[in-house]
């Protein structure tokens, strides 16, 4: 469902506003490609292909795999890519 993919993206980037990244760090660059994304669920109800690639593409060549952020990016990504 849409609202349970907006839903787990607010709280990704919640959760990345609380840790109080630092400007150099793996979750500021993650929140910077998770807002946008978040920002074109929200106004269209949709995922864009734009927002959506450039969080997949930051997911997997930015964050170890076995991290617990790469499976949270990972799977909204997953679910927004079958929406296109």
């Amino acid at each position: 469902m849409m609202d349970e993919l907006i839903e787990d993206t607010r709280r990704l980037a919640d959760d990345l506003r609380a840790s109080g990244p630092k400007p150099d760090s793996v979750e500021r660059v993650l929140l910077n490609a998770v807002d946008p994304f978040l920002q074109t669920l929200e106004a269209d109800g949709q995922p864009q292909r734009a927002s959506t690639e450039a969080s997949s593409r930051f997911c997997t060549e930015s964050l170890d795999w076995s991290s617990p952020l790469f499976i949270r990016c990972a799977s909204l990504v997953e679910r927004a890519r079958a929406r296109l």
